[in-house]
């Protein structure tokens, strides 16, 4: 498999090494990324000298013609390269958030629905041990019918989303965006059931700075 890439950052060369050790015959035929000196120091070093480097997603499939596409670029910009990516119709990996506003959203949707590409979301929490024992659990009919799921999800690396770029609101649309889409994913999984209404609670004990 010929994969293109586009945005080599931590994410990304951290799943290409797992994406290498699945598919052993995996090529990795060209990068497409604004700072192409710091992508280059990132990949592994067998391939490090020998990948090429492109300036558009456009040249990248008309010069190496990949077989699947990973996209990996800061979150605001996931959408419009994922709206370039539908008219290629090959497999491809999107990173989350994929839109930050919901006219993002609509035009995802509508340049996908007349696309061939078939695409995973980079919600891995899903298949985490926990998450796939409680869907068994539930399938099972242990519980009975589904009611009411409480879930916690706490990362060792929230720090990056306040001591990081990822405080640019502009970019990321916050810490409510970013991890509660992972949080989405796996309730709606796990209930059998899409989400309708959701609301946001906040405790007098934690005064906000400012008044809302």
């Amino acid at each position: 498999m010929k994969l293109g890439i586009i945005g080599y950052g931590l994410r990304i060369s951290g799943l290409l090494e797992h994406f290498r050790h699945k598919a052993q015959d995996l090529v990795v035929c060209g990068i497409v990324d604004r700072d192409p000196e710091a992508a280059r120091l990132r990949l592994p070093e067998d391939i490090r000298a020998t990948t090429k480097f492109f300036s558009s997603m456009e040249e990248l499939f008309r010069q190496s013609k990949p077989d699947a596409l990973v996209i990996g670029t800061r979150c605001d910009s996931h959408f419009a390269l994922a709206i370039e990516a539908a008219g290629y119709g090959v497999p491809l990996f999107l990173e989350k958030p994929v839109a930050i506003n919901l006219d993002q959203a609509i035009a995802l949707e509508s340049a996908f629905q007349k696309s061939s590409s078939s695409v995973l979301v980079s919600f891995p929490l899903r298949t985490s041990a926990l998450c796939r024992r409680a869907k068994q659990l539930l399938d099972q009919g242990a519980v009975g019918p589904v009611e009411h799921i409480l879930a916690t999800n706490y990362v060792s690396y929230g720090s990056v989303y306040f001591d990081t770029k990822f405080r640019d609101y502009s970019v990321t649309h916050g810490l409510f965006l970013q991890k509660a889409t992972h949080d989405f994913d796996y309730l709606m999984w796990l209930a059998g059931a899409s989400i309708v209404r959701v609301g946001v609670r906040w405790s007098p004990k934690f005064r906000p700075a400012v008044k809302l």
